[in-house]
């Protein structure tokens, strides 16, 4: 019996000793650290952006910006392999969600400073107008929203409750052949701008403001719409600044083209009235009367050669001047002419 309690004793040793080294295999190894500065095409990181750093995919190590730096005490950024030592791993670096230039050769025990470079703007990206914004990474923090414009005529204030990233893919002027078809004026409508507007993120607040031209404009009637792949939706809420001729409104994403429609402004004619008086005599007065002449394009309150002119420079299926499309079809043709010669001299 006791030679029995010994063979277990044995056996139990063994399969101790044999377990030992599986054990130890999948105990962390010793961390790789990194820290420096951080830049968004040359400007220093705002405070609070994440960094990490990952192998294939799997996230290994965080810290966040501060002073334009990262990895400093007390947030220190270690690579931390859970199963064993590093032994050349290559790690990639991301700040905010956006890549960097930099990787980095994981070694077992390493100390680095590495300074991490990156595209991107951060508070503001601005081009002139007639410009356009592609391709474009911006850093957008829940203290400080980050800016986007073009020129005088279009302002989005990119804004989030947390700090992350935007990026935008298009912010353009839309051209007159694009009004055609599903995508053209609506009828009765003036087209006062319009621009491609598409921007990506997560958990992203935009806020457009577009600024128009009330010439000949009912500003009345101006509102925003999004084309949503088969036709024009209004877009509501909105508020509109009729002293400034800017108009703003809000959206969760930015992917679809956006623009302004408005009716032409009622011309206001004044005449003079003739009638007989009590006493046999003729009294003269003047009122004012309100209408729309269909057809004066330059708004001189009659329709003439001027007008004429103005149809055939814009003949075809992309006209300059929207207003010369007095069906509101998209395009300047017969129709439009016709419509001109009824109202002719008027």
């Amino acid at each position: 019996m006791k030679i029995f309690h010994g063979l277990i004793k044995i056996s139990l040793v063994i399969a101790l000793f044999a377990v030992l080294p599986a054990v130890a295999s999948a105990a962390p190894g010793i961390p790789h650290q990194f820290y420096g500065t951080v830049t968004f095409s040359g400007d220093s990181a705002p405070d609070g952006l994440v960094v990490k750093v990952s192998v294939d995919g799997e996230t290994v190590g965080t810290s966040s910006t501060t002073d334009g730096k990262y990895g400093y005490s007390p947030d220190l950024l270690f690579a931390i392999n859970e199963t064993s030592d590093w032994s050349g791993e290559t790690a990639v670096f991301t700040v905010g969600g956006v890549t960097a230039s930099q990787t980095a050769s994981l070694e077992r025990g390493g100390y680095a400073e590495l300074a991490l470079t990156l595209s991107g703007s951060v508070g503001s990206l601005t081009v002139a107008d007639g410009g356009s914004i592609s391709n474009q990474v911006v850093v957008v923090t829940s203290s400080s929203p980050t800016q986007v414009s073009v020129g005088s005529d279009l302002a989005i204030t990119i804004s989030s409750d947390q700090n992350t990233s935007a990026t935008i893919t298009t912010v353009e002027e839309l051209s007159s052949s694009f009004f055609s078809g599903a995508t053209g004026i609506l009828s009765g409508n003036n087209l006062l701008k319009g621009f491609e507007i598409n921007i990506t993120g997560d958990n992203l607040t935009i806020s457009v403001t577009i600024t128009y031209d009330d010439s000949g404009i009912d500003e009345s009637t101006i509102k925003p719409y999004r084309h949503d792949g088969t036709s024009w939706v209004a877009i509501d809420p909105f508020t509109i600044d009729t002293s400034a001729n800017t108009l703003t409104f809000s959206v969760s994403s930015a992917q679809t083209p956006y623009v302004l429609f408005g009716g032409s402004a009622s011309v206001v004619v004044q005449a003079t009235v003739v009638a007989p008086s009590g006493g046999g005599g003729i009294v003269a007065d003047t009122i004012a009367a309100t209408t729309t002449i269909r057809g004066d394009i330059d708004q001189n309150f009659k329709v003439d050669i001027f007008d004429f002119n103005i149809i055939m420079v814009n003949w075809g299926g992309s006209p300059t001047n929207a207003y010369a499309d007095l069906d509101g079809n998209g395009k300047v043709d017969i129709f439009d002419f016709n419509l001109l010669m009824v109202s002719w001299a008027q």
